[in-house]
This record gives C-alpha cells, structure tokens and sequence, in this order.
C-alpha cells in the first residue's frame, strides 16, 4: 500500500503493540464541545456565511460532529422534491478536516458527499437521515448531524490530537438559498434562524495500568492507518453519448466509491448513467454493471438492475426503515420494514469487509499510475450534467494491525 506523510502520526514503537489491556478495552468513548466553529442564531439568507476554526486539543480524535438545529421554523416551500433535493444536508458546504500541517484529511466538499460518505462508508452507525436528530422533509426546518469522521472503526483512522501546539482544523459555509433549495421552491416567507454547533468525538487517554496494577496500551493500534477523502466532478456529455471519467483519485487503497449523477438544472440529483456501467483498473475489467432491468415491478423496475441489488445487499441490514400501519379494531398497529433503497442519483462501490458477517470484498489497492475509469452512456434526459466521485482511501504511515486490515 502505497505510504503519505501524514503529520502528528505515531512511529512504529507507538502503534499501540505490545503487552497489557488492550488500548480500546483500557479506555472510553469521550466527546466534548468545541471551543471554536459555533455559529448561533444565523438567518440562513442570500449570502454564505463560513465558520470553524481549530479543534480542541486532548484525546486520541475519531470525528467532530456539526449539529445543525433550527431556532425558528420557515414556512413551506412550495413542489419541495424530497428525493432529489440534498436537503438538509447542502445547507453546509466547503466543509473540510485539515491536517496539523495544513494539509487534508477530509478534503472541501458539499454537505451531502460528506454525508454520503459516511453513510456509505461507515453503516454500522446507521444512516444519519435516520438518527434520532434528524428532520429530513419539505417544511425545510433545518435539523441534523454531520459527522466529519476520519475513523472506520476499532480506532482505525483515527488521530493523535493530544498536542496543544499541532491542531486540526475543520471549516465549513452555510450556503446561499439559491444553493440549497436547488430551485425547488419560491424561497421562503420567514427566514429559519439556525445554530450550528462543533462537537469532538474521540477515544480517551486511559490511565497508565489498571485497578490490579496491569499496564494499559497508551496508544490506539488503528494510529498507523490514515484516512483521506477526496471528490472529483465530471461534465457528462450530451444524451444518448458515451462517457469515460477517468479518475484522478489514486495511489492508495480504496474502501469506498461514490458516484452521484445530476442534471444541469438545479443541480438536482438524477439517474443519468444507462446500461451498463463499466468499470476498469489498468488491463482488468472490474465488471460490467447493469443499471437498467428490461421487465418486471418494484423493485425491478426501470432505473434498478444489478448495481442496485449489489448495493441493497451490502447495505439493507443496516439502512432498513421502521414503519407502524395505522391500529385497527383495537390491536396494537403492526411493525413492518420497509427495505433498503438508494438515493437518486447514487452509485456505490464498497471495497471494505463487514464485521460480524465478513461479507465483501478487501480494499481495492491503486498506485499513482493507476488507470482506474467508469464508463456509461449518458441517459436521454441528459443534457450538460454532472458525475461526482467520491472516494474514501486509506494508507498506512507505519506498520498496521492486520485485524484492522479491509475493513
């Protein structure tokens, strides 16, 4: 796997080896408010508006959640499209985790990528639409959480931010209205007030040793494996054309791919890529995925086929929905579970093994060199649209616990 600098990291001889407790047994989950990046009672208008600033020292760093709650509520917004808005997650955009030395971690991107990517990338947490926080509908009153989470899991990813001298850094921008409504409503007659408000999530510095006197592992294991996440954005060509993006997002191991297609108008989100994908690494074909099925009803209706299915099967233990039918004759009102879906417009490629049930594939290893492209002809209601990919890479800055390997 190919290896990048990554500032702050450990040396082999802080990887966490070695005898004693286990660091994730010998510590705690831990999570604090930020110092710095709230934004309070903002009125979300015609101007963006940006924010953040560093993050607070202390604790071995798993993410930083932006929750977004709605101090007043706008009225509606007239033909609100539900399932092709970003809403509400493209409130924020140009959200970003940058590095102790200024670099990257999770690269500038809109709202809804990052929120994809954690989705997508880390389902065992659930799908944020869901969350107990979370309003997602057509009254627009802005309420969630972003996570902005380097770590996959078990300590894997996350970062030693225990000096006060060397901070990361997060950014974001509430958008404009224009932006975020996508056009999909006359603008609203009140103005929602918000406040947005940085939490730190982390594993804490566990003691030295235990009650019985046993040494406590001082470092996480998952410190030597480093995550990075970066999009890449094409110009589709006109309908009924071919199309080959290229990616440009190689030279480490790839866990997850994200491809999401929208229209020019709006920038709404729209399945624009026809039958079949195809997707190729260097020589090697990587399949040929259909994305159309000729017959049948729902789900196999027209805009699903085996790229759809890959997904509902890799992602409908987690991402099912609970829905009560209305009591009759007295009864209590039965539960049902309404499948897995996906998104209008979203494509996803997983290259990463679940826990628990070990289905998947490994990490899909690319070098610099690598000629990694997708190729689909455009739909017939194409016309000037846009391909986004977004990955979620991981390369190692010293050496790895094979345990924390693909997944």
């Amino acid at each position: 796997m190919p290896a990048s600098a990554a500032a702050g990291a450990p040396s082999a001889a802080q990887g966490g080896g070695g005898g004693g407790n286990p660091f994730q047994l010998a510590t705690n989950l831990y999570c604090e408010k930020n110092n710095v990046g709230v934004l309070a009672a903002t009125s979300l208008t015609t101007s963006q508006q940006s924010q953040g600033g560093q993050v607070n020292a202390g604790q071995y760093l798993r993410g930083v959640r932006l929750v977004v709650r709605a101090q007043s509520a706008s009225s509606s917004v007239s033909t609100f499209a539900a399932t092709v808005t970003d809403w509400p997650w493209n409130l924020l955009t140009q959200c970003d985790l940058v590095n102790v030395d200024g670099s990257e971690i999770l690269y500038v991107m809109g709202g809804y990528a990052h929120y994809l990517a954690q989705k997508y990338g880390r389902p065992w947490l659930g799908d944020p639409a869901t969350w107990q926080d979370a309003i997602i509908s057509g009254i627009l009153t802005p309420q969630c959480t972003l996570s902005l989470q380097p770590e996959i899991r078990w300590s894997a990813g996350c970062l030693a931010n225990t000096d006060t001298r060397s901070q990361y850094r997060i950014d974001y921008t509430i958008d404009t209205e224009a932006n975020f409504l996508q056009g999909a409503g006359t603008g609203y007659t009140v103005h929602p007030v918000i406040n947005i408000t940085p939490y730190l999530d982390a594993w804490a510095q566990p003691d030295a040793s235990d009650l019985q006197g046993t040494a406590n592992q001082p470092v996480p294991p998952g410190l030597n494996l480093q995550v990075k996440r970066r999009h890449q954005i094409f110009t589709m060509n006109a309908s009924g054309s071919d199309n080959i993006f290229q990616s440009a997002l190689t030279g480490n191991a790839l866990r997850l791919q994200l491809l999401v297609t929208r229209n020019a108008t709006n920038n709404l989100r729209s399945d624009n890529l026809t039958d079949p994908i195809l997707w190729q690494l260097d020589n090697r074909s990587m399949g040929k995925l259909s994305t159309v099925v000729a017959v049948g009803t729902a789900p196999w209706a027209a805009g699903s086929g085996l790229t759809e299915l890959w997904m509902s099967q890799f992602y409908d233990e987690y991402f099912q929905t609970k829905t009560t039918s209305t009591a009759t004759s007295g009864l209590q009102a039965p539960t049902a579970y309404v499948p897995y879906q996906r998104e209008v417009g979203v494509y996803a490629f997983p290259r990463f093994i679940k826990p628990g049930t070990l289905f998947g594939q490994g990490w899909l290893y690319t070098a610099n060199s690598t000629k990694e492209i997708f190729e689909s002809t455009s739909s017939a209601s194409t016309a000037s649209a846009t391909a986004e990919l977004i990955t979620d890479e991981v390369y190692p800055v010293g050496p790895v616990d094979p345990s924390l390997t693909d997944i």
